[in-house]
């Protein structure tokens, strides 16, 4: 029996003409996406010792803004955080708009304690406010980063989630 002449549309050729979504990001990027990716880890733990080794009062009728902010900026957020890197990483199509939501959120939510922090203190910059604003700092790149590639992201088909173009 004749061997047949494989086609140059087999499935090796389809595989190799995919781009992976992760390619279309930069290097700094990935730097990024892995900072943001572990640094809730951290975030966690820094809260946690914060809470056990310092006495606040839990009554329910004194809890105010700062601190409802506070509880959202320490638990649900960094868990938001790394949701959304973690579906970047995966190439999931919707992951960017994601990403750019969340981080629009906490860029908003560090403006919103560092203005409370003002009013509260009225000491001028301390180290929490400095802190804020190089938080602030760093994520603008990201964010810039992200808008950039949105439009391309959202185009490409990845290879992890469509095997073979023609299976729709």
């Amino acid at each position: 029996m004749p061997k047949e002449q494989p086609s140059i549309f087999d499935n090796n050729f389809i595989q190799e003409t995919l781009i992976r979504r992760r390619r279309l990001m930069p290097l700094a990027l990935k730097i990024y996406v892995w900072f943001f990716m572990l640094l809730p880890f951290l975030s966690w733990a820094s809260s946690s010792y914060f809470f056990l080794n310092h006495e606040i009062s839990y009554n329910v009728g004194s809890i105010k803004g700062l601190l409802l902010v506070t509880a959202f900026g320490s638990l649900l957020l960094p868990a938001l955080r790394f949701l959304c890197n973690l579906f970047i990483l995966l190439e999931k199509k919707w992951a960017i708009l994601f990403a750019l939501t969340i981080t629009i959120i906490d860029i908003v939510f560090l403006s919103y304690s560092s203005i409370n922090i003002l009013y509260l203190v009225k000491a001028g910059l301390n180290g929490i406010l400095i802190l804020n604003i190089c938080w602030c700092v760093l994520e603008t790149p990201y964010l810039i980063m992200l808008f950039k590639i949105k439009g391309d992201w959202e185009k490409t088909p990845s290879s992890i989630n469509h095997p073979d173009p023609s299976i729709k």
